[in-house]
């Protein structure tokens, strides 16, 4: 049986000159992805997902430490994905409280 793609967590695309890397997983109301931002080796970096043209280029320490707590965060909270165009204004901080939603806009 294979899973259902709504609930997959990660991805990965390969583009013509890079390859994609998703993950939809939020720590604090924020994209886990953009609390690692500076720290993988990443080309470019998005909401959930960042862009690297080698593995080389990739910090493996550190790509790993971002896959170790996506997983932990999903094993614990298993309705933790990052919606499309939902605004968050948070904090990377583990002990820090997010805040999501429109209102966090204002």
């Amino acid at each position: 049986m294979r899973p259902n793609p709504a609930r997959r967590r990660h991805g990965v695309a390969l583009q013509k000159n890079y390859i994609s890397v998703y993950v939809a997983v939020t720590r604090n109301g924020k994209p886990l992805v953009s609390c690692y931002a500076g720290k993988l080796g990443e080309l470019r970096m998005g909401g959930n997902n960042f862009s690297f043209e080698k593995f080389e280029d990739l910090k493996a320490a550190a790509v790993a430490s971002l896959f170790a707590e996506a997983a932990a965060i999903f094993k614990a909270d298993r309705e933790n994905p990052v919606y499309a165009g939902k605004l968050v204004r948070a904090s990377c901080s583990p002990g820090a409280r997010g805040r999501e939603g429109s209102e966090a806009a204002n």
